[in-house]
């Protein structure tokens, strides 16, 4: 799923027998998002734009991205480069304007892993550009809501269940994304998100 640049590659020796993997994956994590800034890691401060920004709603319908701060170091990208993006049937390549530069606090890992599951070899885009560089159907993985209370939380998750079926998906209610540290260095609490995953 690239062109005209270089992912990243596992430091420690591939085994034997991975190579078809990789092919039938791609060597990019490329991630459909509304806002960036919604996202957990994102709103819980482990993940942080380095340069540039997120993804916004304002972004639909536009061919842009936010990389990982190791792929664009070593392939030279700053805020304004392009990269090309080869769709995951490899019928067409999209040029995709980086908007912004991001910061994965997760490590390498020590043992080999593909190449699309290295934490520097994630792109955000808008969710209709991965759609279009999706092979066949693209699934949702995951949902993150902003809300305003708890009583809506409750609302959220029984209005899931009710089209998800009870029991087939996580849901976890947290503030800590909204909890602002007041003058005395304690935290006080603002809207609540509520986080369904498939």
């Amino acid at each position: 799923m690239t062109h005209g640049f270089t992912p990243l590659t596992s430091n420690a020796p591939e085994p034997d027998g991975t190579g078809t993997e990789e092919k039938e994956q791609g060597q990019l994590a490329v991630n459909g998002v509304r806002d960036s800034g919604m996202l957990l890691p994102f709103s819980y401060g482990s993940t942080k734009i380095s340069a540039g920004r997120g993804i916004t709603p304002k972004d639909a319908g536009h061919d842009v991205a936010v990389i990982e701060q190791r792929l664009a170091d070593k392939n030279h990208l700053r805020v304004g480069g392009t990269v090309q993006v080869r769709s995951a049937d490899g019928e067409r390549t999209t040029g995709l304007a980086v908007v912004g530069i991001f910061q994965d606090s997760a490590q390498d890992p020590t043992m080999w892993m593909p190449p699309h599951e290295l934490p520097g070899n994630t792109l955000y885009v808008p969710a209709g550009t991965a759609q279009e560089l999706a092979a066949g159907t693209t699934t949702v993985s995951e949902a993150v809501f902003k809300i305003g209370s708890s009583d809506q939380a409750q609302q959220l998750y029984a209005e899931a269940e009710r089209l998800l079926g009870k029991g087939s998906f996580d849901f976890r209610v947290s503030d800590k994304a909204y909890r602002t540290p007041d003058a005395g260095g304690s935290h006080r609490r603002g809207p609540g998100t509520g986080e369904t995953i498939g």
